[in-house]
């Protein structure tokens, strides 16, 4: 693949993982404290106690949200041919399209034509 296809693979990735994370995040935390909410109206404990509460399970709709969006990374990401990682998660599109090279075995995978 030469540098033109590599970015526009890499920029069309990156923006479907982001937008995937951002909607499930949101989704998920706001649906974790709206039913805490909504919980302490019905339950003698105050409203603090219960957004404590609520608190991890929020940061656990974020760790799903994460993993969520490494299976998208997998299922629509660019991957080295020699060692199958990922060429476009973690920050590596910037690193390699700056060296066309895999950053885990260092094989070129961006051949300029």
């Amino acid at each position: 693949m030469n540098r033109s296809t590599y970015k526009s693979a890499s920029q069309r990735v990156h923006t479907i993982c982001s937008a995937a994370f951002a909607l499930m995040a949101i989704a998920l935390v706001g649906g974790t404290f709206f039913t805490a909410d909504y919980v302490s109206s019905y339950i003698s404990l105050k409203r603090g106690v219960l957004f404590g509460l609520a608190t991890p399970l929020a940061c656990v709709g974020i760790l799903f949200a994460l993993w969520a969006t490494r299976a998208l990374d997998r299922r629509l990401g660019l991957r080295c041919d020699h060692c199958g990682n990922s060429l476009t998660f973690r920050g590596n599109s910037t690193r390699v399209l700056e060296s066309g090279l895999c950053q885990s075995c260092r094989t070129t995978v961006i051949r300029d034509c």
